[in-house]
């Protein structure tokens, strides 16, 4: 994904850091369900499309294994970190995406 799309669509914050969500789903700690609302309300749609993770929380989170709930999250978070994988800010008058907009 282009970096100056990438900083549009994660927030600075996310909930859990992406390494837990695996193991506490796995724990319990985590449901599916609430993996699978958080992207709901925060990934674009066509994202989600993508994933297969449109529909019914409901019924997502009883026919989404959490192997691929925990992946489609860390994919999700990673979405943000091109900008600083290459040593760019996503407020550096450099980076790509604070093109965006102009």
């Amino acid at each position: 994904m282009h970096a100056a799309l990438s900083s549009l669509l994660v927030p600075q914050h996310l909930p859990w850091p992406a390494d837990y969500v695996s193991s506490a789903l796995a724990r319990g700690e985590l449901s599916r369900a609430d993996i699978i609302t958080y992207l709901q309300g925060h990934a674009p749609r066509e994202w989600l499309a993508t994933r297969r993770l449109l529909g019914p929380v409901s019924a997502l989170s009883k026919t989404r294994d959490y192997v691929s709930v925990a992946a489609a999250y860390r994919d999700y978070a990673s979405i943000g970190s091109a900008d600083e994988a290459v040593g760019l800010s996503p407020t550096d008058s450099h980076a790509p995406s604070a093109l965006v907009g102009l």
